[in-house]
């Protein structure tokens, strides 16, 4: 016990010397610097703090001003959504993929690694900035019931709320869907190759005649959605877990190439149970 208690005294003597603390306790006292047996407090630590906090007022400048170049962008084009002309409407909202997929350095933190992203990364890496995707997830959400025939080709409207929305005949070529709720959504026509759907609810959905090459179906909910000339189903990446109790005028063969290849009939309440299960079983 005493050598751990001579331990942590000589410990707690080093942290007071070089972590700067004795040099910011001295510098409120009078000292004598030329007397004997004087020494000089390390500041390297203090240094390297100041430094850090330096490139940290730096990297959130360079934050800040790129995420407001792409808002004042954004702003731009909300502010003249309300447009009656269609196709001054259709330009406009089809610059919404691309000012989502602008990319600005990470937000860096003061307070990493507890939070955040390290300051020096924030100069190394730029990405999609969430709150840029999510603005842009709420306007789409806002204008849902006008979208017919418009190109969102890439976006990301993971977990967006799209419930009777017009996507008819949309390009959605790899747009995320994932999570999203489409209740009786008017998806008919529309280009979906590619797009991720996993987990989506599309509960009484309009899918008539939409092209599902290569879309992911995974943990769908179908109940009653229209499949009436559905394009391509037979190359459908996955529709796995995929719940098609009551789906309609569905093509000769989907209903078996689907239970086959994963999907089931159950009731909601079941279902639910059913994906719990499975994913408790991983």
């Amino acid at each position: 016990m005493k050598r751990f208690i001579r331990f942590l005294k000589k410990f707690l003597r080093l942290l007071y010397d070089y972590s700067g603390t004795r040099h910011i306790v001295e510098m409120a006292r009078l000292r004598d610097i030329n007397a004997p047996g004087y020494k000089k407090p390390p500041t390297l630590f203090l240094w390297f703090v100041g430094l850090y906090v330096a490139l940290y007022g730096i990297a959130a400048t360079r934050y800040e001003a790129a995420l407001d170049r792409v808002e004042n962008r954004m702003n731009a084009v909300v502010a003249q959504l309300s447009t009656s002309d269609k196709a001054a409407f259709k330009s406009l909202i089809e610059q919404i993929p691309p000012i989502q997929g602008k990319k600005t350095p990470l937000e860096p933190s003061l307070l990493w690694p507890f939070e955040d992203h390290f300051v020096l990364a924030s100069f190394l890496s730029k990405e999609p900035n969430p709150e840029i995707r999510q603005w842009t997830r709420e306007t789409i959400e806002a204008w849902k019931k006008k979208l017919a025939g418009v190109n969102l080709e890439g976006i990301d409207l993971s977990g967006a709320y799209l419930s009777e929305a017009d996507l008819s005949r949309a390009q959605l070529t790899i747009v995320d869907l994932s999570g999203a709720l489409l209740h009786k959504a008017n998806l008919s026509g529309a280009a979906l190759l590619g797009a991720n759907l996993s987990g989506a609810k599309l509960y009484q959905t309009n899918l008539s005649r939409a092209n599902l090459y290569k879309a992911n179906l995974s943990e769908t909910y179908l109940q009653e959605a229209d499949l009436a000339d559905i394009q391509y189903w037979e190359d459908i990446e996955s529709i796995n877990k995929a719940n098609i109790q009551g789906i309609k005028n569905a093509p000769e063969g989907f209903w078996n190439w689907a239970l086959e290849n994963g999907a089931v009939e159950m009731d909601r309440r079941a279902w639910r149970a059913f994906l719990k299960e499975q994913a408790a079983s991983k």
